[in-house]
């Protein structure tokens, strides 16, 4: 059975009944008595026949729909734990609070320290408010603004590969349906295209083959999945079939030149259609490349931390000894929310790693531009057929249409 491995997976994510319905949905699908109707579609047949396949892949693959997400219920977002990545901030907090206990039992322990934190709490609190508060407020605000940027900015070039991918189908099989082999191949190109993306901005060496089941063989998936840049080597060989496809009997000897000169234009115009769609599939990928590889300057990092670390160090020595052990709890809040806006920073700086809550769920992309890209190819299908069943009618009849 081609989803044998996934008996295997744990059931965390669907109940039981959930995992069996996949599967009988996807037996259904390869024995689907109505696919015998786009036998002459044997592309789009093995994309139909593999869709369960590859809707399962690709919802199973992170866990990422079990995450709260911001459009969930006030409370709900509120008491969640793995969404707020504390581990990027969990040694800093430790510290902070630590210090707070020490400081706390130094002033019990010791008298002349508690009267020494008095006349420090009087000499630095006006310097602690006007310069460390005021430092951190704009150096908080300015990384959180860049990296909410930046995560916007990754979330828009993948919107941008999913629109155009589904136009650059459309042109596919419209203007290719004259050579069907090269507009299946296209098309297979075409959908390999974003997850070679997904590949890529995770530094993977692999691409899951039920993923992409009925789209490529494993040979191609294999050289694909081990070229140096897998989104160029798609578009390449996309703009390859395309300009066979184009290529293909452009004149026809027996017609004249005034309608040869017009079948180029007009095959001129396809190519630069599909050009400009791979064009800007290449400028989005390039776009989230530079939002991985490239981070904020560290000089903004270090000081930034280096600001927050000793701000709250030093808050449980200077306003500490009157609180007693209130100041512990009121050191590990304050730390808590300075650290974890920090924490949320570096949590969504480059947001392609896969299982992460915050990070782009880049298998829902997939899911979505794979399941356009099938509604658009048995829709032309479809109207072919439709087309030839109506010329055959008028051939019957006598009639010309």
């Amino acid at each position: 059975h081609p989803m044998r491995k996934y008996f295997s997976v744990s059931t965390n994510h669907d109940s039981y009944d959930e995992i069996v319905n996949s599967f009988v949905d996807m037996d259904h699908k390869m024995n689907d008595p109505s696919l015998s109707k786009y036998q002459n579609y044997p592309f789009l047949q093995s994309m139909l026949r593999s869709e369960s396949s590859r809707e399962y892949a690709l919802k199973t693959a992170t866990g990422y729909q079990q995450f709260v997400k911001s459009s969930h219920p006030w409370f709900e977002t509120i008491f969640i734990i793995k969404e707020r990545a504390i581990e990027r901030f969990a040694a800093p907090l430790a510290l902070c609070t630590l210090n707070a206990v020490v400081c706390y039992h130094l002033s019990l322990i010791f008298p002349v320290v508690a009267s020494a934190l008095t006349t420090l709490e009087m000499f630095w609190s006006s310097v602690d408010s006007q310069v460390f508060s005021t430092t951190l407020a704009f150096l908080l605000v300015f990384r959180i603004n860049r990296i909410a940027v930046r995560w916007w900015e990754s979330r828009t070039a993948w919107g941008n590969i999913v629109w155009q991918i589904g136009a650059l189908a459309g042109l596919i099989c419209q203007h290719l349906k004259l050579s069907p082999k090269l507009r299946d191949r296209a098309i297979a190109w075409t959908l390999a295209f974003p997850f070679a993306c997904k590949q890529l901005l995770r530094g993977e060496n692999h691409i899951s083959r039920e993923e992409i089941a009925g789209i490529l063989d494993v040979d191609e998936i294999s050289v694909l999945e081990a070229a140096w840049h897998p989104p160029h080597y798609a578009a390449a060989e996309l703009r390859n079939v395309i300009f066979l496809a184009l290529s293909a009997d452009c004149t026809d000897p027996d017609s004249d030149i005034q309608k040869n000169t017009a079948m180029a234009i007009y095959r001129n115009s396809v190519a630069r259609s599909i050009e400009s769609l791979v064009n800007s599939l290449i400028q989005n990928i390039g776009s989230m490349e530079r939002i991985r590889n490239t981070p904020l300057p560290v000089i903004y990092t270090t000081h930034l931390r280096t600001y927050l670390l000793l701000y709250l160090l030093t808050l449980p020595y200077l306003y500490g000894h009157s609180g007693g052990y209130l100041t512990v709890v009121a050191v590990f809040l304050t730390s808590f929310g300075l650290l974890g806006i920090d924490g949320a920073a570096a949590e969504c700086e480059s947001p392609f790693s896969k299982g992460r809550a915050n990070h782009l769920d880049m298998e829902a992309y997939c899911l979505t531009l794979m399941k356009n890209v099938v509604q658009i190819c048995v829709h032309y299908a479809d109207m072919e057929i439709q087309t030839a069943s109506l010329k055959m009618n008028a051939l019957f009849l006598g009639r010309k249409i």
